[in-house]
């Protein structure tokens, strides 16, 4: 029997690890910041092909690692992938020693998967407190774009009057910083386990329990999938849309903060939100203000539109609290952070294939142009997740 003290320690290491490596300062700018390493638009975008493509294919062989071996081995592997990572950038020096630094940084991305939110769940269940999980994790979720926000203004003071290079060491030095908190992580004893089968056999019993035996949990995957991706692709359209707009570029780094924390104070209230409203009315808003948004920005494209950008944040804020807390409640601890890996990975299948394509058709025709097409694609594709859920659920 684990000590509750033992297990409450998780709690607290989660929230630092959380602030430290909640830096994406890196994002918004890759066009720069990669320029600056003297790629062109055509080995950029290729660079980013590279990365979606590593992403997707490492989501597999790290899907079991956290029922497995433990969420801590999965999360210990995936920061020191993410502090390798960026202090690979400052040693990279031409487009192939970019083009690993990008393999190592999704395997960072694919380790995280789930592991993290299924240790949470599964040390509130250790000590009876389960009722807890959606208030935690829009903690979690506040800290994230807090520290996101502080860190995008550390970043864009670094780069301004330096170097671009120094966000990503920044980075690299926060993400080293983590390490012994990850490391000292306490495992949760699990539940429901299914004993006697092999790791295939277990595998492919939660593959078809998510995506053929349980239409719930199948088209709350599909649902968050596009939806996130949709959310993702404006932080990938950011920087060219401001620019399109004449936002200074020096300022750019106070929007971003100013954003970010946005997120932070809409987790605040996300919870709120769904009890007062429902998980109903939540999740069929959620991607009318996402396709309503991307064609405001096409029809209109303005300065005085940049508060939509709030729209979005907002709509990752309720994402991240409503979804994940109700793909909690259905699944095993056996299989929670495998499912969770399954959801990450069709969002991060959409995300790498819809995104370049989206990226694409901006750099090839307009960014107007790119707008309206994912509005279309990611409004009309959530909302047919939505109707299929709705079928298969007492929504």
């Amino acid at each position: 029997m684990i000590a509750a003290c033992s297990l409450r320690s998780n709690i607290w290491k989660l929230y630092i690890m959380q602030a430290l490596t909640s830096s994406m300062v890196l994002m918004p700018i890759a066009v720069l910041f990669f320029g600056s390493l003297w790629l062109n638009l055509a080995e950029i975008l290729l660079l980013q092909t590279v990365f979606s493509i590593a992403l997707v294919l490492f989501e597999i062989p790290t899907w079991f690692l956290g029922d497995k071996i433990g969420r801590k081995q999965s999360l210990c592997c995936w920061i020191l992938c993410m502090s390798l990572g960026y202090w690979g950038y400052w040693v990279a020096w031409n487009f192939w020693t970019l083009a690993l630094v990008e393999i190592v940084l999704a395997l960072w991305a694919s380790f995280i998967s789930g592991s993290n939110s299924a240790l949470l769940y599964d040390t509130l269940l250790g000590l009876g407190k389960t009722k807890n999980f959606s208030r935690i994790w829009w903690r979690f979720q506040s800290i994230a774009s807090f520290a996101e926000a502080g860190w995008a203004l550390l970043g864009g003071f670094l780069a301004s009057y330096g170097w671009l290079m120094w966000p990503a060491i920044a980075q690299a030095i926060l993400a080293s910083l983590a390490i012994p908190f990850v490391f000292t992580l306490v495992e949760p004893t699990k539940h429901k386990d299914m004993s006697g089968d092999s790791t295939g056999e277990q595998l492919k019993k939660i593959i078809t329990y998510s995506l053929h035996g349980h239409p719930e949990i199948k088209w709350f995957i599909l649902y968050g999938s596009f939806l996130g991706a949709a959310t993702w692709t404006m932080t990938r359209f950011t920087q060219p849309y401001w620019e399109l707009v004449n936002v200074p570029l020096a300022r750019f780094w106070i929007g971003w903060a100013v954003i970010n924390a946005s997120v932070w104070v809409f987790s605040l209230v996300a919870h709120r939100v769904e009890k007062e409203i429902g998980r109903t009315l939540v999740l069929f808003l959620l991607p009318v203000l996402v396709g309503v948004s991307y064609l405001m920005m096409w029809l209109f494209p303005s300065i005085w539109l940049l508060f939509l950008f709030f729209v979005f944040t907002f709509v990752r804020a309720l994402q991240w609290v409503v979804l994940t807390d109700a793909i909690n409640q259905i699944v095993s601890s056996s299989m929670r952070a495998t499912v969770m890996s399954i959801q990450s990975l069709f969002f991060r299948g959409a995300f790498a294939i819809i995104s370049p394509f989206l990226w694409w058709v901006a750099n090839l025709w307009s960014l107007p142009i790119a707008l309206v097409l994912s509005a279309i694609i990611f409004g009309m594709c959530s909302l047919v997740a939505l109707v299929f859920l709705r079928k298969n659920t007492s929504l």
